[in-house]
């Protein structure tokens, strides 16, 4: 297979697409996790015995249908159990990287992140799953505007917004039935490592071992990149928004041109030379860093895309590299 033409590129740009949180800092601490994620699920309940009517109140002070109530408790008590899970997914990262600190003292990688030394092997349905409860999640959620904006005396404007929003979701939709589709049909890729972690500054090589089945790729890339990822906030009034944002600070790509035939479970040794002032891989700060390797491949039906975390970390300093691959 020929690789030979490459890309290197040290321009910072936003990413698109759905995008995974990696970092394990969520920005507040369990406990304010649990009373934050309680009075959300308490207010929830309370809609919802509401608007099922077991628990009874003076209908002149009901000024939606009984139905409406029942949905916003529901996304309320969602919203409130989302997050709980936050908080304590946080709780086992903190109690994880102090046993790894505990059985691998020095090794910053294993303390960064549960790093199989082996390689890296992506959820199969894992995705698929999130982005289908995603999907369903922001449907109940839109409901209750779009009554709103279509069922009773609304201004032309909530229309046109609440309009937009619809064809935000039928494009959400149509990503999640791409993931589940891909899901479906492939299966069993992972990227292995010739030495782990992988050292920087110097050249790195990455053994990719194709999904499961033959197939025939038209073109394609495999993408190695640096990626920063942090929250935005926005303000407007007194509504207050934060957004997951992904941010490429440097990329080197592997075009594949011609057309080829994988067979099942092929290896393909990729190698990239690495820069110094990059940085290393960081999932314990407010700002987490972290290295992928993105590969995608043009084929008849379904494109082949699929990302694998990568642990890039100093050639210096405590981190330990032992060989996994002779």
């Amino acid at each position: 297979m020929n690789l030979d033409r490459s890309e290197v590129s040290f321009e910072r740009k936003p990413m698109s697409g759905i995008i995974q949180q990696y970092g394990n800092v969520s920005g507040f601490s369990p406990i304010f996790a649990f009373f934050g994620g309680a009075i959300f699920v308490a207010s929830g309940i309370c809609m919802i015995l509401i608007g099922t009517k077991i628990f009874p109140v003076d209908p002149k002070t009901v000024h939606a249908p009984y139905w409406v109530l029942t949905v916003a408790g529901s996304v309320f008590a969602v919203a409130g159990t989302l997050v709980w899970a936050l908080g304590w997914k946080q709780q086992l990262n903190r109690k994880r990287s102090r046993e790894a600190a505990r059985i691998h003292p020095g090794e910053i990688a294993f303390q960064d992140y549960d790093w199989d030394p082996r390689g890296f092997t992506p959820a199969r349905w894992k995705p698929a799953i999130q982005a289908i409860s995603a999907a369903l999640f922001i449907s109940v959620f839109l409901s209750i505007f779009n009554w709103w904006a279509f069922f009773t005396r609304s201004e032309t404007v909530v229309k046109i917004v609440v309009s937009v929003l619809d064809l935000f979701l039928l494009l959400f939709v149509y990503q999640t039935a791409l993931r589940v589709g891909r899901a479906m049909k492939f299966a069993g890729s992972q990227i292995q490592f010739t030495e782990f972690p992988c050292r920087k500054p110097g050249p790195i090589k990455l053994l990719w071992k194709s999904p499961s089945g033959s197939f025939r790729a038209n073109k394609g890339q495999f993408t190695l990149r640096c990626v920063e990822e942090f929250w935005v906030t926005t303000y407007s009034g007194r509504k207050r928004e934060s957004q997951l944002v992904h941010e490429e600070i440097w990329s080197a790509i592997r075009f594949l041109d011609e057309p080829h035939w994988f067979s099942r479970g092929e290896e393909v040794e990729l190698q990239f030379d690495l820069f110094a002032d990059t940085p290393s891989t960081n999932l314990r700060t407010a700002r987490p860093v972290f290295w992928e390797l993105e590969v995608k491949l043009e084929m008849a039906g379904l494109d082949f895309e699929e990302r694998y975390l990568v642990p890039v970390y100093e050639t210096k300093g405590n981190v330990r590299a032992t060989s996994v691959r002779q």
